[in-house]
């Protein structure tokens, strides 16, 4: 199943994903490579359940387009866990410190 959670605030510092009867999750992310003060990358934490399971982190390196925008990468794979029990469960997405965090969807199976 698809999950694209409906995020009510722009400044949100955290996410849930919360689905039944799974025993995969996957999440992915748009990067961007912006690399100003105001977002230091992509820094992020997930937990399944209320434990800790995984970090994921990008230093953006300012690379632009031909444009002149900063690059992004789109369907980045942020964190990807294919052994969890069968059940319910909750994932909780964190931003850290002055990161930006663009969420694009998230799998489960």
């Amino acid at each position: 199943s698809l999950v694209r959670p409906l995020i009510k605030s722009r400044h949100a510092r955290s996410l849930r994903v919360v689905y039944k009867s799974g025993n995969s999750i996957y999440v992915f992310c748009v990067i961007s490579e912006a690399d100003r003060e105001e977002n230091a990358g992509a820094n992020m934490t997930f937990e399944l359940d209320g434990k800790k399971v995984g970090e994921f982190f990008h230093q953006p390196t300012g690379e632009m387009e031909k444009s002149g925008q900063f690059k992004l990468a789109y369907n980045v794979s942020v964190y990807a866990n294919a052994s969890i029990p069968a059940g319910n469960h909750t994932l909780r997405v964190s931003s850290l410190g002055k990161s930006r965090v663009i969420f694009d969807y998230a799998l489960y199976t």
